[in-house]
């Protein structure tokens, strides 16, 4: 492996952290310690850049897949180089002004630029793939042509749910075609009536995500099955933002609707629970309502969520530290919140101190002049 005995990770990204500009930051690059992640870079000139950072072996022989072994008789067969950085999946200064990613391959960082894998020498990149929460990041950032900091952090905390942005108009209509009564007559009203947000006064979120999980489970026994089964057009990469969308079954779907309102009211007693009364922040004394959901609904404000044991869930994952950084005339600006706090001692002031500000999309000023870190100053220490 590239990583064995590497021990300079932490030297590299602090000379990352030290870098001026773009070219010291390329230079902490070249170390070649870190040997993963996707990577991105802002500065005050304006530039922007993404690389699909990873430290990949220039290997003697073709690869045959992932699990396949090659026999290594002599040291010929051994490698011994890696792909140099500019090799590697990257992306300057696209036209239209952002880069993002959510943890899917580089190929639609930009979409407007994609890049193309078969530009770089590596033969086995993975294949392009954009899931719903990136899909909604794009859909986010270019929103507005021109956006402030205020606005970036309202659209960074936007509690908007892809999958029922591209599913709910079709399941309701499919369930209302079979002349519902009972409950599942008063499921499709509460989804016709809801706002395809998880915002935690949302009344609609828990049947629709209860719907979803069985619906999707239901629809095969692999990721590329149900992906191909649950949705009328699954995702293409010749329409990377706009699909998939629709039902793929809905006579399925309803019969699946009919079995989740019934779930949902022996769990809950109602249709209609308020996201928020469920899905909660919970840390040392805080104990509040927050919002975002999991990743495969298509919230860009992502949650990991476990129960609680009393009907609730917690985040226990997703978003945790968040950054907005602003570059100015009088240096940079930024606002941050970590949902976890500073310190994992439960006894800690640190310890649950922004939990309910991550909860309310909060965020606080970061010190960095030594100016503003004396403001914020609580004690200081200097080993002797």
């Amino acid at each position: 492996s590239p990583g064995w005995e590497e021990y300079r990770k932490a030297e590299q990204f602090l000379a990352m952290m030290k870098a001026r500009n773009l070219a010291e930051w390329t230079a902490a690059m070249a170390m070649r310690a870190h040997t993963e992640s996707n990577l991105t870079y802002a500065d005050r000139d304006g530039n922007i850049f993404y690389i699909w950072n990873a430290a990949l072996p220039q290997r003697p022989h073709a690869p045959l897949g992932e699990a396949a072994a090659v026999p290594a008789a002599t040291t010929d067969d051994v490698w011994t180089t890696l792909y140099p950085l500019d090799a590697l999946p990257q992306l300057l200064n696209p036209p239209t002004g952002y880069l993002q990613n959510e943890n899917d391959p580089f190929h639609f960082t930009n979409v407007e630029s994609p890049i193309d894998s078969a530009q770089f020498p590596p033969p086995d990149f993975p294949a392009p793939e954009m899931r719903l929460r990136s899909q909604l990041g794009v859909a986010l950032v270019t929103s507005q042509d021109m956006v402030s900091v205020d606005d970036v952090i309202r659209l960074k905390h936007s509690t908007r749910m892809l999958a029922a942005e591209r599913m709910v108009d079709d399941l309701v209509a499919a369930a209302r075609a079979t002349n519902p009564t009972g409950d599942l007559a008063q499921a499709v009203e509460v989804l016709a009536g809801w706002d395809k947000t998880a915002s935690p006064d949302a009344r609609g979120a828990v049947l629709f995500t209860e719907w979803f999980d069985r619906y999707y489970r239901e629809s095969g026994s692999s990721t590329a099955e149900r992906e191909a089964r649950a949705w009328a057009t699954p995702w293409s990469s010749a329409d990377p933002v706009g699909t998939p969308y629709g039902l793929g079954d809905p006579a399925r779907a309803v019969r699946t609707l009919t079995a989740a309102a019934a779930a949902v009211r022996k769990e809950h007693g109602r249709l209609d629970p308020a996201w928020g009364d469920l899905v909660r922040v919970i840390r040392g004394d805080v104990d509040v309502p927050v919002g975002g959901c999991a990743g495969m609904y298509g919230c860009f404000r992502v949650l990991s969520l476990r129960p609680t044991g009393d009907g609730r869930y917690q985040n226990a994952g997703g978003d945790g530290w968040v950054l907005v950084v602003e570059f100015t005339k009088d240096g940079p600006q930024a606002r941050s919140v970590l949902a976890y706090g500073e310190s994992s001692i439960a006894t800690s002031p640190w310890y649950s101190d922004q939990a309910a500000m991550y909860a309310r999309g909060e965020l606080k000023p970061v010190a960095f002049s030594e100016a503003e870190i004396a403001a914020q100053l609580v004690r200081a220490y200097r080993p002797e």
